[in-house]
């Protein structure tokens, strides 16, 4: 079983929810709520990898691991967030930090098309900014800490991504500037 939820934790979801479903039972709420997210997360990379960036970055917001909708730099929110990373399930949180970078890139490769569109309306400016925004609360909530009182430094999110993943999510918030 270890095995299967390592190399296809997506798969064992879809079987774990579809076990309780076909033999009548309830799963825990944070068993399915788990399940649902890997599914999710999933769809989310098939959708990047299919060239529908904004169809990705809605099912990443549905997860509601990534606080995506940060406004006027409210680090509350990014706080909760990360906090609320560190209880979840070993099978979110392995590989995080690709679905943090491939969401970054459609919210690149989004901006890109904004930016290159040859019309120059209002709207499109608006939603440059609400990419850039996006962006922006990715960056956050990737590379939050909280201090506390004493100075010392409770571990958050910063801490299970590779400096690979944080050098190339600066790449991509750079090019956004």
């Amino acid at each position: 079983m270890s095995v299967l939820a390592e190399h296809y934790p997506v798969e064992l979801a879809e079987q774990v929810l579809s076990y309780f479903s076909v033999n009548g039972r309830r799963p825990p709420d944070e068993l399915v709520r788990t399940c649902r997210r890997l599914i999710q997360l999933k769809s989310a990379l098939v959708a990047f990898d299919t060239a529908r960036p904004a169809d990705g970055i809605e099912l990443v917001r549905r997860t509601e691991l990534v606080p995506l909708d940060v406004v006027g730099g409210d680090i509350s929110r990014v706080l909760a967030a990360a906090d609320a990373f560190n209880h979840l399930d070993e099978a979110l949180t392995r590989h995080f930090g690709n679905v943090l970078l491939e969401t970054m890139k459609a919210l690149y490769r989004l901006h890109g098309r904004y930016k290159d569109s040859p019309y120059g309306d209002a709207s499109r400016q608006q939603k440059m900014a609400e990419l850039k925004a996006q962006a922006r609360s990715l960056m956050m909530f990737a590379g939050v800490r909280r201090r506390f009182g004493s100075g010392l430094t409770a571990q958050m999110l910063r801490y299970r991504l590779t400096s690979d993943i944080y050098e190339r999510l600066s790449q991509l918030d750079v090019r956004l500037a």
